[in-house]
């Protein structure tokens, strides 16, 4: 299949799975092949669909292309044994009954950010954006991926004996968050009149901007202004509204300190990738916020912390190279994912 957006990934290699990323409002599908590529990617709006088999039915339509015995899938959610969930979506499935209406042989489920994770030391340098001047990432040690979309999304990837890596599965955007001055204090504060557990994800994801910039303006006595993430992002990038400035700031402020927690928590010395749909659009944002610094800023462990280095993935597609790999048979080659 002719893929128009990513010439580099267009082969003649027979397909041998369906990938596909199913976040909390977009899923991405294409096909896999022999040579670890993939071709003919596609993006639905979750909304409309009831379910992740409708979604795949609609792409095998829409190309034309019979389904492939196998297909690697990804979900923002929890996976427990056969239960797949949406923490998000409201979404809730039977592996094993997906895998039988749609009349395939292997159907394997992970979290979202378990195959973002397995992609990450194989993604590309071009897409790889280092924040802040953390040391070389330090081989034979963890990695830890963490990220905002519509939720926030973290989980490390273990090294093994065998020169691969064990992926570990977390839900730790739903750690409760905490502040690092009074203003933090103070907002942290105001979301908890709405709910008794403010977590990462309650701030640091796209609704988490929206609940900062209701919450700024609220605390600043300013009237209420109904914007979605993208409306205040782009006038915080714009520099033309305050409040969504100082709300932008406030995100990346305090994804620097979840960032920093995980790779205590983790010992992430392999590093720590930030991944999602939101920051790639705002590269020199990030660069310039207080993130590295919040990630940093762990007292006595600061100097530990400091030699981590950070790295922003842009990759339009990033959890496709660790899905690839979860289909039988596949191995990864660096080489050739590195050249999509």
């Amino acid at each position: 299949m002719k893929n128009s957006s990513h010439p580099a990934c267009t082969t003649d290699a027979p397909i041998v799975g369906l990938i596909a990323d199913v976040g909390g409002t977009n899923v991405r599908l294409a096909f896999a092949h022999a040579d670890n590529s993939w071709s003919g990617e596609r993006v639905y709006r979750c909304e409309g669909y009831s379910n992740p088999t409708e979604i795949v039915r609609t792409f095998q339509r829409d190309t034309g292309v019979p389904l492939p015995p196998h297909i690697a899938l990804c979900v923002a959610g929890p996976i427990t044994g056969d239960d797949a969930a949406f923490t998000n979506l409201g979404w809730h499935f039977s592996i094993e009954a997906m895998r039988r209406d749609l009349g395939i042989e292997t159907l394997n489920v992970v979290n979202d950010f378990v195959a973002n994770a397995l992609a990450c030391p194989r993604l590309p340098s071009s897409s790889l954006v280092q924040i802040g001047q953390g040391a070389t990432a330090r081989t034979g040690y963890p990695i830890a991926a963490i990220g905002p979309g519509t939720g926030l999304g973290t989980a490390t990837l273990v090294p093994d004996n065998k020169g691969g890596w064990i992926p570990v599965a977390s839900e730790g955007g739903h750690v409760t968050l905490a502040a690092s001055n009074q203003r933090e204090w103070d907002i942290i504060c105001h979301l908890r009149q709405r709910s008794s557990h403010v977590s990462g994800e309650s701030t640091v994801c796209g609704s988490g901007l929206e609940s900062l910039f209701r919450a700024i303006r609220d605390l600043d006595g300013l009237e209420p202004l109904n914007l979605s993430a993208s409306e205040i992002a782009a006038r915080a990038l714009g520099e033309r509204d305050p409040c969504c400035r100082e709300a932008l700031e406030i995100m990346c402020a305090m994804l620097g300190t979840l960032a920093g927690n995980l790779a205590l928590t983790t010992g992430a010395l392999g590093g720590v990738y930030v991944l999602g749909g939101i920051l790639p659009r705002m590269v020199d944002f990030l660069q310039e916020s207080e993130f590295r610094n919040r990630f940093e800023n762990k007292g006595r462990l600061s100097s530990w912390v400091r030699d981590i280095p950070t790295w922003l993935v842009t990759h339009p597609f990033p959890a496709f190279p660790g899905l690839i790999g979860l289909l039988p048979e596949q191995k990864f080659q660096p080489e050739t994912i590195g050249s999509m």
